[in-house]
């Protein structure tokens, strides 16, 4: 409080923690071992009910049926080709199951976010989410809002967000973007040491709590005018992101998809179905909602 900001965010971090949760032994920090496991102990969270869908539903078939708890994914693409619209997408897609997804949101005002993703849930215009405001909420909230928690950064720190999820207790957290968030211990890091040190510590976080992660970042310069992106477009990283995450999406743009409001879906890192493809998407951009094409 007096200044020593470097001290002051894990203990910050701890005292969320037990705040939450109280005084007790926090069994993620505990190595589990097994041996002679039996198969109830570890399918169970790969079965496809229990698995995370994404939306659109398309992605699914190619990554074993939905997200898995504890897993990590990294979504990257250039400026404009729809960063955001996938990130509410998804969100809703996994509030529209059931699942209590946590959506941290650095780029826009709290205003715009809560607007597109209002859009989203109704797929409405904005035009008509105006005229209709009661309307538009009881519909959204038949599809999922209330699963919908939403929390506006400034850009945030990892021990901030951490904090929150261990707070709300989500089944999915999204973070748009991973690459504007602070480490928030000691002396930040330069850019490309930094993006692999915030996909790391939320990789274990995830693992550790059982929670499915969703980190949006930037592409590369030389992704730009590409359709299909791969492994090495991301920005400030050659392989060490890559190495924390288990599920990469390239988002792709060239000059023919921008025109007919298309995207490309790249599985350029894919753990969980083992299939590396492109999924063609129209883009609503008045809705933020992607369809397959």
């Amino acid at each position: 409080i007096a200044g020593d900001h470097a001290k002051a965010a894990p203990l910050l971090e701890r005292y969320r923690r037990l705040d939450a949760h109280g005084l007790q032994v926090d069994e993620a920090d505990t190595p589990k071992v097994y041996q002679d496991a039996d198969a109830a102990n570890f399918l169970d969270s790969l079965s496809t009910e229990n698995r995370i869908p994404l939306h659109p539903p398309e992605l699914n078939k190619h990554i074993g049926g939905g997200l898995i708890r504890g897993c990590h994914v990294v979504v990257y693409a250039p400026p404009e080709c729809g960063k955001t619209a996938t990130a509410i997408n998804f969100a809703y897609g996994m509030a529209h199951s059931g699942r209590k997804v946590m959506y941290f949101g650095n780029e826009e005002s709290p205003d715009m976010y809560l607007n597109r993703m209002l859009c989203r849930f109704t797929r409405w215009p904005i035009e008509k989410v105006q005229a209709d405001r009661a309307g538009a909420m009881k519909l959204a909230r038949q599809r999922g809002w209330a699963n919908l928690i939403f929390v506006q950064l400034s850009p945030g720190s990892i021990p901030q967000i951490q904090a929150l999820i261990l707070e709300h207790g989500p089944d999915a957290v999204i973070i748009d973007q991973l690459s504007n968030v602070e480490l928030g211990v000691g002396k930040e890091p330069e850019k490309a040491v930094l993006l692999e040190k915030l996909a790391y510590r939320m990789r274990m976080f995830y693992s550790q709590h059982g929670i499915a992660g969703i980190s949006f970042s930037q592409a590369d310069e030389k992704a730009i005018g590409k359709l299909y992106l791969t492994i090495k477009d991301i920005f400030y990283s050659n392989i060490a992101v890559q190495g924390m995450c288990d599920l990469m999406i390239g988002i792709g743009m060239n000059d023919e998809y921008q025109r007919i409001g298309r995207r490309m879906l790249c599985l350029t890192k894919n753990k969980l179905g083992g299939e590396h493809l492109g999924i063609p998407v129209q883009l609503y951009h008045k809705v933020s909602m992607l369809r397959g094409v």
